[in-house]
């Protein structure tokens, strides 16, 4: 289970930085 949770984790994390990628795309046009 735990491992289940750490990944569950990270992909919060990665999704995190992939939102801000896409809002400094929004703000850069």
């Amino acid at each position: 289970m735990s491992r289940i949770k750490k990944i569950h984790i990270s992909n919060r994390h990665l999704w995190r930085l992939v939102k801000k990628n896409v809002e400094a795309v929004e703000n850069d046009e």
